[in-house]
């Protein structure tokens, strides 16, 4: 299995240039420019180093996801306090989508990559999750009576809505707006359908 299943916190030197080259390559040309023989030529490290640590290319772009990820609670603690649930939720969405939009190679390259089965990827969307869900859990704070029932759908829906707009499907504005209208009804579901006192 390859080392870079541990969290990230544990990579070596290697993995983290690995990782740093093909995030350069997903921005500059997005999923089709992230090839390992350019990680190669990027970093100086040889192939087979790169695959001691990674067991594809999809599985070195989930851990960038993951790295990028990892700055989430950060962003959190940069939004502004007050407003409900639903407003605070809706902006962390919305800087996600502008940082996407800024981005789209990557962004793009990021979601692709994510929907392989490769098990490296899957361990890092994993703790890619627990990031997001921890991140956004956060957000809600003590607002809703049980911010668990939300959780799963917005996470289906925000991957959802993402993977359209890595196809091509969706704009990045109609993400941000879809899933804007989405936590909206979820929270005011939620809230509905509390127990009063």
């Amino acid at each position: 299995m390859a080392s870079s299943d541990r969290s990230t916190a544990e990579w070596g030197e290697h993995q983290r240039r690995a990782v740093a080259a093909a995030r350069e390559l997903a921005e500059e040309g997005g999923y089709e420019a992230v090839q390992i023989r350019d990680v190669v030529a990027r970093t100086g490290l040889s192939s087979a180093t790169i695959y001691r640590h990674f067991s594809s290319k999809d599985h070195l772009i989930a851990a960038a996801q993951l790295e990028w990820n990892r700055t989430l609670p950060a962003a959190r603690r940069k939004l502004p306090a007050g407003g409900t649930a639903a407003d605070r939720v809706c902006e962390l969405i919305h800087r996600t989508c502008v940082s996407f939009g800024r981005a789209p190679n990557l962004g793009k390259a990021l979601m692709l990559a994510l929907g392989s089965p490769d098990p490296g990827v899957r361990a890092c969307r994993a703790e890619a999750d627990e990031l997001v869900i921890s991140t956004i859990r956060d957000a809600i704070g003590d607002d809703l009576a049980d911010r668990e029932l939300v959780l799963v759908p917005l996470g289906l829906a925000w991957q959802g809505a993402l993977f359209s707009w890595a196809h091509d499907r969706l704009s990045i504005r109609e993400v941000d707006e879809l899933l804007a209208r989405t936590v909206r009804l979820l929270f005011a579901g939620v809230a509905a359908t509390a127990p009063v006192g």
